[in-house]
């Protein structure tokens, strides 16, 4: 999570910052442009208020007067930024010209026929004209030649051509304000520079206009170092913010880390106090409401395990005390009863009577091995510990030279490998020990034969005890699958609950095949993984956490 709070905040400051710079830029552009094209206007104004100028005095009464032509263009070029003027007839002949001439140049010009000159047929036709540019003789200037008709009774009688040269003085006053140390102004008739210096700047923005009525390109240059350096404050700014973003969220993250591991670690000692019976433990948890109503859950957790604790050491001493008495009394009264039995069935002259006592004595005897039994088992359970490591093939040989000992008439067969190690209960040797003696002392064949079989594969060791008898009976099965006695489906004694709840939790399956001619017991192989997959099956409790061990009756 922070670290996709800390992509949205990096992508947010830099796609601002990267926005802000694109509109910085964008903007320089569009101010560059809309100079250049606001210089093209003002040039556009520039040339037709000249045009308009010649308009003006080609129409004025004098203009046509043309044998007094030469007072009058002499007055207009000294009162206005022409050097030149002239008159032509209709016809084509120069009449008169005055200005920045050489007197040889004005006398063989005069009276001759220039009607085949563009500027003239354009003022012919009737039309107001400024000529393309031309080279001054013997100069660099460039003059442009505007042009108007005389008009005469309503009638084109001749042409007023006025020169002028085009520069700073002129045409281009208005673009010499624009130049700066940062920025200058080049117009381009086609390709040659009229006005400007080429450019300069190591790293520019350059943005073209045209002017309409002359077709000259007008370019504004700007030195875009200024906006490098903005740019690359933005930059700087940019990183600075980044890093301040990820050193916030670092921050906030390592707080946030040291807070919960301290949490985390108050709720593990609380766990573990309650694990060895501190009931009264308290996790104080803080830095949030979570983690309040976590430390109440934990509070309420430990008072209602106290409770319980309290509950179950009464249950159980009065479980104990139940046991003992039982099992004192009938061990008692069972010899006393057994004792009037045989007294009965040694000296009953009935048959039935002495049959009676013979199966009163069995009944006793079968009574009292019960005690003895469930005296067993309490001691096989109140020496639990947690699982450890256990040479099952070793265990299965020790067991099976004692049954075949003590059951001659059974034939016992092994199939054993050497080394298979498993995780499980000390007292697993006594439940493989019950499973064998079970299959040899029920086994009613004629010829009774017992196998045990000890198998390793993958992460499991198996041990199966298979005979050639009845087999385990289903109701006793079941009661095993079911986990609990029912008052009308219970099993025999306990001998099979003591395999199950040592193979249980040893961490291990108890199981049957063949309806139940065949017990097999699956115990997780002795390694790393083995023993940790017992304590999570719940075979590597310890006597705290099982309620077994040092209580009585456990």
């Amino acid at each position: 999570m922070l670290v996709c709070v800390t992509l949205v905040l990096g992508a947010g400051v830099y796609g601002g910052v990267e926005l802000y710079k694109k509109r910085l830029v964008d903007d320089s552009n569009e101010q560059v442009a809309a100079t250049a094209e606001r210089t093209a206007r003002q040039l556009d104004a520039a040339v037709d208020q000249k045009r308009d100028f010649v308009g003006f005095v080609a129409s004025r009464p004098r203009t046509a007067a043309f044998d007094r032509s030469d007072s009058y263009l002499r007055s207009i070029v000294d009162n206005s930024r022409f050097f030149a003027a002239q008159v032509v007839a209709a016809n084509g002949t120069l009449i008169d010209m005055y200005g920045d001439v050489t007197g040889e140049t004005q006398q063989e010009a005069i009276g001759s026929n220039v009607g085949d000159r563009r500027y003239v047929q354009a003022a012919l036709e009737g039309r107001t004209y400024m000529s393309e540019l031309r080279r001054a003789n013997g100069s660099q200037k460039s003059f442009a030649v505007f042009s108007a008709p005389v008009f005469e009774d309503r009638r084109i009688v001749g042409v007023l051509a006025m020169s002028i040269y085009v520069d700073r003085s002129t045409l281009f006053a208005t673009v010499q304000p624009l130049e700066t140390e940062a920025q200058t102004v080049q117009i381009w008739s086609g390709d040659e520079l009229l006005y400007g210096a080429p450019e300069s700047f190591d790293d520019a923005i350059g943005r073209s206009a045209t002017v309409e009525a002359t077709d000259w390109r007008v370019t504004v240059v700007r030195d875009r170092s200024g906006l490098v350096d903005r740019l690359r404050i933005l930059a700087i700014v940019q990183g600075a913010s980044l890093c301040g973003v990820l050193l916030a969220v670092v921050a906030f993250g390592r707080w946030e880390y040291r807070t919960m591991v301290a949490q985390v670690e108050r709720l593990l000692a609380g766990f573990t106090a309650l694990k060895r019976g501190r009931y009264d433990h308290s996790a104080p948890l803080e830095a949030g409401e979570e983690w309040q109503r976590i430390g109440d859950a934990f509070d309420d957790l430990a008072a209602t395990l106290e409770a319980r604790e309290e509950q179950l050491q009464a249950h159980e001493q009065r479980l104990a005390v139940l046991n003992r008495v039982l099992r004192h009394n009938l061990r008692n009264e069972m010899g006393i009863v057994r004792g009037y039995a045989e007294l009965v069935a040694a000296r009953s002259s009935d048959p039935q009577v002495a049959a009676a006592g013979e199966t009163i004595t069995e009944r006793a005897d079968a009574l009292t091995d019960l005690g003895n039994k469930a005296r067993r088992v309490e001691d096989l359970i109140g020496d639990e510990t947690a699982p450890r490591p256990v040479d099952v093939s070793e265990a299965v040989r020790e067991v099976v030279d004692d049954v075949g000992s003590g059951y001659p008439a059974v034939t016992v067969e092994t199939t054993i490998p050497d080394g298979a190690r498993a995780t499980a209960l000390p007292t697993i040797t006594a439940a493989i020990e019950y499973v064998c003696e079970n299959a040899c002392e029920h086994n009613v064949a004629a010829d009774p034969h017992v196998h045990v079989d000890v198998e390793t594969r993958e992460e499991v060791v198996t041990v199966r005890v298979r005979d050639n008898g009845a087999g385990i009976p289903e109701h006793e099965r079941e009661v095993l699958l079911s986990g609990e006695e029912e008052p009308l489906h219970h099993g025999s004694g306990l001998g099979l609950w003591l395999v199950h709840w040592i193979v249980e939790r040893s961490g291990g399956e108890l199981s049957f095949e063949e309806d139940g001619a065949v017990v097999v017991l699956e115990l997780d192989r002795a390694d790393e993984a083995g023993i940790d997959r017992a304590f999570e099956t719940g075979g590597g409790r310890t006597d705290a956490q099982s309620g077994a061990g040092d209580q009585p009756g456990g």
